[in-house]
Protein backbone atom coordinates (compact mmCIF):
# COMPACT_ATOMS: atom_id res chain seq x y z
CA UNK A 1 0.00 0.00 0.00
CA UNK A 2 1.47 3.50 -1.17
CA UNK A 3 -0.13 6.86 -0.01
CA UNK A 4 0.60 9.43 -2.46
CA UNK A 5 -0.62 13.44 -1.06
CA UNK A 6 -0.65 16.09 -3.90
CA UNK A 7 -1.08 19.59 -2.91
CA UNK A 8 -0.46 22.76 -4.71
CA UNK A 9 1.45 25.50 -3.73
CA UNK A 10 -0.49 28.59 -4.76
CA UNK A 11 -3.84 29.54 -5.25
CA UNK A 12 -4.33 28.13 -9.23
CA UNK A 13 -5.88 25.41 -9.79
CA UNK A 14 -4.36 21.89 -10.95
CA UNK A 15 -5.70 19.64 -13.04
CA UNK A 16 -4.37 15.91 -12.14
CA UNK A 17 -5.27 13.63 -15.71
CA UNK A 18 -4.10 10.46 -14.50
CA UNK A 19 -1.62 8.30 -12.36
CA UNK A 20 0.80 6.06 -14.11
CA UNK A 21 2.88 3.17 -12.56
CA UNK A 22 6.35 1.65 -14.04
CA UNK A 23 7.25 -1.38 -12.10
CA UNK A 24 11.54 -0.93 -11.81
CA UNK A 25 11.94 -4.13 -9.34
CA UNK A 26 10.55 -7.03 -8.02
CA UNK A 27 11.70 -9.17 -4.73
CA UNK A 28 9.67 -11.80 -2.84
CA UNK A 29 7.37 -10.10 -0.14
CA UNK A 30 8.33 -9.06 3.25
CA UNK A 31 8.26 -12.11 5.87
CA UNK A 32 5.92 -9.82 8.27
CA UNK A 33 2.70 -8.31 7.83
CA UNK A 34 3.12 -4.74 8.24
CA UNK A 35 -0.10 -2.33 9.61
CA UNK A 36 -0.91 1.27 9.78
CA UNK A 37 -3.34 2.83 11.95
CA UNK A 38 -5.33 6.23 10.65
CA UNK A 39 -4.52 8.12 13.40
CA UNK A 40 -2.55 11.33 13.25
CA UNK A 41 -2.29 14.86 11.24
CA UNK A 42 -4.42 15.05 7.94
CA UNK A 43 -6.95 17.44 8.63
CA UNK A 44 -9.92 14.54 7.30
CA UNK A 45 -8.58 14.85 3.85
CA UNK A 46 -10.84 11.87 2.41
CA UNK A 47 -8.51 9.27 0.13
CA UNK A 48 -9.14 8.13 -3.26
CA UNK A 49 -8.24 4.06 -3.46
CA UNK A 50 -6.82 2.63 -6.57
CA UNK A 51 -5.86 -0.92 -7.74
CA UNK A 52 -2.93 -1.87 -9.23
CA UNK A 53 -2.15 -5.13 -10.83
CA UNK A 54 2.10 -5.08 -10.58
CA UNK A 55 2.80 -8.35 -12.44
CA UNK A 56 0.63 -6.99 -15.42
CA UNK A 57 3.06 -5.96 -18.61
CA UNK A 58 1.53 -2.48 -18.54
CA UNK A 59 0.21 -1.81 -14.63
CA UNK A 60 -3.03 0.40 -15.06
CA UNK A 61 -5.03 1.81 -12.35
CA UNK A 62 -8.37 1.01 -11.62
CA UNK A 63 -10.47 3.33 -8.52
CA UNK A 64 -11.66 0.76 -5.80
CA UNK A 65 -14.67 1.51 -3.36
CA UNK A 66 -16.67 3.14 -5.82
CA UNK A 67 -14.20 5.90 -6.40
CA UNK A 68 -14.01 7.60 -9.77
CA UNK A 69 -11.29 8.12 -12.27
CA UNK A 70 -8.98 11.34 -13.19
CA UNK A 71 -9.01 13.88 -13.48
CA UNK A 72 -8.77 15.00 -10.13
CA UNK A 73 -8.15 19.09 -9.24
CA UNK A 74 -5.91 20.09 -6.51
CA UNK A 75 -5.01 23.26 -5.04
CA UNK A 76 -2.60 24.79 -2.09
CA UNK A 77 -6.82 24.94 0.16
CA UNK A 78 -7.40 21.68 -1.59
CA UNK A 79 -5.30 18.49 -1.44
CA UNK A 80 -5.90 14.80 -2.59
CA UNK A 81 -4.70 12.02 -1.04
CA UNK A 82 -4.50 8.78 -3.66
Amino acid sequence: MLALTVQGTGKATVVLDGLHVRVVGKNAPLAWNDYATGIGCGGGVETKSFAVALDAGRPVTTPKAGQRDFPYKVSESDPEVF
